[in-house]
């Protein structure tokens, strides 16, 4: 006893040496005791962490955080270890010196992370308050050119989505910064904000052209208004936008022009930047787009506005505010999570072995660390490791997250350094007994800088013929060679824990930096179904570390049970099954900027199945059945997608699987035929359907541009010539500038005009298009997978309430056969009741479009992001009443499956948006709640059929569903309201070949040369079948074929052809011709009328195999109803022949 108090008096006279000459570095010193905190508890903890240093073997230093302000240059080659004592308290303007500690590779431990909370800005000479910094230096912020001083607030123009509600704007007197001065200021008042409500300049002259180059403000929000949006317009039009974060207290803002992102404007200006020189106009408001603001009451101050020379101020703002650092299990605070149920706290033993589950005190203050993937697996190439080192855990033991943990790296801009982060703001905790024990052992274990980098199996679920390749990555960060390192790695039977194999590899010397990489193959894994692999870290057979983590063998089923559908519903085992499901994407992903690392999550760098097991546990907790995931080509052979379908599988969730990249317009079919072959997915019967693009929509008028010459050939292909087509629509075809045919304006595809029948030949036009690029999709993936169902996510598709052109969605007159689910998104749908039951509406025009197929809805969610705890809290009912209403749709509309999004809770760094449907912890938000109590919805449905039919008519309007909805929903409602089922129906609708309605696409009278309304076809496959038994596909608008005289003899030509129309081909059953039964006409070489062989419905097939003549020529294909009409897709086959060279 006598001699620890002795040693503890020598630390503290030693560290009060130390103190004394704060600023000034002792070369010998080699771990600095940084207290940043301003209280007694924290300077004791500071003393007790020096004192702990000190004994085990470190000299030891101890200053304040003015070390790194003071002496910036100083600070990086000084100390190989760095404790920062109470980090929450180092002031932002330490981020250049910190960052440079780790690029220099040092060891920084920081006792109560999240970092650079302190809000006092330092100007140089002094830490001063905001209030103070504006006030000191007041003359060097204000704007050269004042927007608010020279515009009159009565020429700023609000532009809105919701222009009939109360918005103002209006100047004021304000004092609040500067007691002493009155500066002028805006105060923007918005009483219903929807969507966005903004405020706009007059045209400016030169507003950057006395070389300024930022732009200034002050501002401050108030109750929901915690975001503004800032744009500039250029004189091309483009524009560029950026959100700020507001409080209640002012703020001061610069922004360069990188800060400003593109939005629209000319297709040219994507990837470039905003050009200060060419800005014309200026911006401010509310916006959702581009910041997570709620509807509802807002109001905003701005103040010193405008743009000016970037000086010195700025820059120490700008460093200090916008440009700090984001670094993991440091800082920001999205990095980090609270809980409300931690009850025991142990150790992690990866790092710490022996210390492995020991209990440690729980703290009453304390912060949760976001996951990333840990060391289990191998070659992982990350070039880091995080590593939990204090696990919490709540009720019934159930796991909450880390409050502590290691990120080390191996390479990149940090390489060599480690971080040890705790993210305790309680400094009573760091003087507990284990908590001292704790940072001692730790002390004593970053000394020899030698780690696992990843260790275990290089795939987590192996096919049952692969062999399992085992190994390691160590890495030595310290500066001498380490001598004697050993790995031991053991494979077990899980179940058993027999021993299958164990391997030790030794390296004599691991020079500083080498990363040693160690494997070894054990074989075929026939062995078992479910192993554990054990890697162990020695360093002169003194253990270091020991990773594990499972190993599983997936083997296909000998009875499979495939979800199928029927009539318009998704059966399995004979009964109705509806997916009741989330959209995943880990927990490990939340609150990271790396966006390859977030986008690829099934590659081998994101990829933990400790995470993945994790949340798909707590998916099924909440009563889900299904989740949606998408795989990236790139990540393919990584195979972490067997991983989870076998995890899936094993908890009773099925996978709908989206296959990236492209949409079938820009289809990468090879890519795809591959991850499906690979996988052996048809041998899976957990997935039950194959989503092949992401939230597709027609772009803008230019955008369309890339379709204009098909527009063309379509037109000439259905009226015979673009004057024919003239005529019908009593409209020019559009042209551009240089005379070519191109689309309709976007202005005429969202307003009524003369144009009217021109855009509604435009949109069967479109409906095909989608028609052709998404069923030779789906063929293709059925010609290798016919057992799993093929459709996509349709984002705004048929939202009867999105009138827009630019982006224009798809409508599913055609689409919905050449799909097989309809899978519209949620997010028009944001709101309250009166918001959301339009979607009632969106179901039964897809069950018009095609009522033998399932509805679901593919994602649909609420942003729950709020910066402030109350609204965040108010955010989080909301995102519970709008779940609730939406799943009320679910239930009357008799949808058939929904997917939410998405699973994890927090900050999606590269979306703003936290739309997460479970606390990062695991437990409930009240939205979890809802999803749970709502888990039998589909069984609670009635399932009726509409016993009232309103009829629409698609030609009466140029603006597609929007304008439908808009002519009948009054109608709709009315009987919706009274009880019964509204479905929809058209003119055609029930009709046949023999009696539907001849009239023509715009409500034309029928002419021999205008498309029918009705009527309508498609040849899904032309193809010649050579003498020689090979088979050449005919192509659209271009049927030219060469064939020698051998290749011709024998021949046949082979047509598949898919019926688009409402009305029912009918077939002449039992012979001769009949009025308005459906013939195949062909001219020319061949001169034959051929009846189609059974009735088909819209979206069926029929096929003809037809005999060719041994002789050269063209042949002219269309279908007729007879005695009323030829209708459809028009063919010309013109067969040459082929003179061998």
């Amino acid at each position: 006893m006598k001699k620890r108090i002795i040693i503890t008096f020598l630390v503290l006279i030693m560290c009060a040496m130390y103190e004394v000459k704060a600023g000034v570095f002792d070369k010998s010193i080699n771990c600095i005791i940084v207290n940043c905190g301003n209280d007694e508890m924290w300077a004791k903890v500071a003393d007790r962490v020096a004192e702990i240093y000190q004994v085990e073997g470190y000299n030891v230093g101890v200053w304040d955080a003015t070390v790194f302000l003071r002496n910036e240059s100083e600070v990086v080659n000084k100390g190989d270890v760095w404790v920062i004592v109470a980090g929450d308290s180092l002031p932002p303007a330490s981020s250049k010196p910190f960052e440079k500690l780790l690029q220099s590779g040092k060891d920084i431990v920081v006792l109560s992370a999240p970092i650079w909370n302190d809000s006092r800005l330092w100007d140089g000479e002094s830490l001063l308050t905001f209030e103070d910094f504006a006030r000191k230096h007041r003359k060097e912020l204000f704007p050269d050119r004042d927007f608010i001083k020279n515009i009159p607030v009565d020429s700023w123009r609000r532009e809105s989505n919701n222009i009939g509600s109360p918005a103002s704007l209006r100047y004021v007197d304000n004092s609040e910064l500067f007691e002493d001065e009155i500066f002028p200021a805006f105060q923007a008042l918005v009483i219903d904000m929807k969507g966005w409500d903004v405020f706009t300049s007059p045209a400016l002259e030169n507003p950057f052209g006395n070389g300024e180059d930022v732009t200034v403000f002050f501002a401050k929000g108030s109750g929901l208004t915690n975001y503004l949006t800032l744009e500039w317009r250029e004189k091309d039009f483009s524009r560029w936008i950026t959100s700020v974060p507001l409080t209640n207290s002012w703020n001061y803002y610069v922004l360069t022009p990188e800060m400003f992102n593109f939005w629209e404007g000319p297709p040219e200006r994507k990837g470039t930047r905003f050009m200060p020189e060419n800005a014309m106009q200026f911006c401010f408001g509310l916006t959702m787009s581009h910041s997570p603001i709620p509807t509802g009451k807002h109001s905003f101050w701005i103040a010193g506005l405008g743009t000016q020379k970037k000086n010195r101020l700025h820059e120490l703002i700008m460093q200090q505010r916008v440009n700090l650092p984001k670094l993991e299990i440091l800082y920001p605070d999205y990095k980090f999570y609270y809980s409300n149920d931690v009850k025991s706290v142990r150790v992690l033993g990866e790092i710490l072995p022996w210390m492995d589950r020991e209990e440690i005190i729980v703290p009453n203050d304390l912060r949760l660390i976001h996951p990333r993937p840990s060391a289990g697996g191998y070659d992982k190439t990350r070039g880091w490791r995080w590593a939990p080192l204090l696990e919490c855990y709540g009720k019934e033991d159930a796991y909450r997250g880390a409050m502590s943990a290691v990120m080390l790296y191996s390479e990149g801009k940090f390489k060599g350094s480690v971080i040890i982060s705790f993210a305790v703001h309680q400094p009573q905790w760091y003087l507990e007994n284990s908590t001292l024990e704790l940072i001692k052992t730790l002390a004593r274990r970053i000394k020899n800088r030698i780690y696992f980098l990843d260790t275990g199996t290089e795939f987590y679920t192996y096919f049952p013929e692969q062999d399992i390749k085992v190994g390691s990555n160590v890495v030595n960060l310290s500066s001498v060679p380490r001598e004697n390192v050993k790995v031991e790695i053991s494979l077990y039977d899980r179940g058993n824990r027999t021993l299958l194999s164990n391997k030790t590899f030794v390296k004599d010397k691991l020079n500083p930096s080498e990363v040693w990489n160690l494997n070894e193959s054990l074989g075929s894994t026939n062995l078992s179904r479910e192993l554990v692999v054990e890697s162990k870290l020695f360093i002169n057979e003194e253990l270091l570390e020991q990773v594990s983590h499972n190993v599983n063998v997936w083997t296909p089923k000998e009875k499979k049970e495939y979800i199928t559908i029927q009539d318009g519903d998704f059966i399995y085992r004979g009964k109705r099954w509806c997916p009741y499901g989330v959209n995943y994407m880990p927990s490990s992903g939340i609150g990271t900027e790396d966006g390859a690392y977030f986008e690829f999550w099934l590659g081998k760098r994101s990829y933990d199945p400790k995470v993945i097991q994790r949340d798909l546990e707590r998916i099924v907790m909440m009563g889900m059945n299904s989740i949606s995931v998408f795989l990236h080509y790139p990540s393919m052979l990584d195979q972490n997608l067997l991983d989870l379908l076998y995890r899936a599988d094993k908890l009773g969730l099925k996978v709908n699987l989206s296959l990236r990249p492209g949409t079938p317009f820009d289809f990468e079919w090879e890519k795809i035929k591959e991850m499906i072959e690979f996988y052996r997915l048809p041998e899976h019967d957990e997935i039950f359907a194959y989503d092949l693009a992401w939230e597709p929509m027609f772009p803008g008028h230019e955008g369309r541009k890339r379709w204009d010459v098909e527009w063309e050939k379509w037109v000439i292909n259905r009226y015979g010539s673009i004057e024919n087509a003239e005529v019908d629509w009593k409209y020019s075809i559009p042209r551009d500038s240089e005379g070519k045919v191109t689309n309709p304006s976007d202005e005429q595809l969202m307003k009524e005009g003369e144009w009217r029948v021109m855009v509604c030949a435009y949109r069967r036009f479109l409906d095909t298009l989608l028609y052709k690029y998404y069923n030779r999709a789906r063929k293709l993936v059925r010609s290798i997978d016919n057992v799993h169902a093929v459709s996509f996510r349709m984002t705004e598709a048929c939202n009867p309430t999105n009138s827009n052109a630019n982006p224009l969605p798809y409508d599913w007159y055609y689409l919905a056969c050449a799909v097989d689910i309809l899978e519209p998104e949620g997010y028009g749908r944001i709101g309250n009741w009166e918001v959301i039951k339009p979607a009632i509406f969106q179901v039964q025009y897809g069950r018009l479009c095609n009522p033998e197929i399932p509805l679901i809805w593919a994602e649909m969610g609420f942003n729950v992001f709020r910066t402030e705890k109350r609204q965040f809290e108010i955010a989080l009912d909301t995102q519970a009443r709008f779940y609730q209403d939406f799943l009320r749709m679910v239930l009357e509309s008799s949808s058939d499956g929904i997917y939410f999004w998405w699973y994890p809770g927090g900050y999606r760094v590269n979306e703003k948006s936290d739309f997460g449907i479970i606390n990062p912890d695991g437990t409930f938000r009240p939205v979890s709640r809802v999803i749970l109590e709502n888990s039998d919805i589909f069984g609670k449905q009635e399932l009726k059929e509409p016993d009232t039919y309103i009829e629409i008519d698609r030609d009466e309007t140029s603006r597609g569903i929007a304008g439908i909805y808009e002519k009948v929903k009054d109608d709709f409602w009315r009987v919706w309201d009274s009880g019964k089922v509204p479905g929809l129906k058209t003119a055609g609708t029930n009709s046949t070949s023999a009696n539907c309605p001849l009239i023509a696409v715009g409500n034309t009278e029928y002419r021999g040369s205008n498309p029918l309304k009705y009527l309508d076809s498609f040849f899904d496959v032309v193809r010649i079948k050579k003498g020689n038994g090979e088979s050449v596909d005919v192509e659209e608008y271009d049927g030219v074929v060469e064939l020698s005289e051998q290749e011709l003899q024998n021949s046949s030509l082979f047509f598949e052809i898919t019926n688009l129309g409402e009305a029912l081909w009918l077939s002449s059953s039992g012979g001769g011709d009949k009025e308005g039964c459906v013939y195949l006409v062909l001219s020319g070489l061949v001169n034959d009328r051929l009846p189609i062989n059974s009735d088909v419905k819209k979206g069926g097939t029929i096929s003809f195999t037809i005999p060719l003549p041994n002789r050269y020529g063209q042949i002219n294909v269309c279908l007729e109803s007879y005695g009323r009409a030829r209708f459809g897709e028009k063919r010309s086959i013109l067969i040459k022949e082929r003179i061998n060279e």
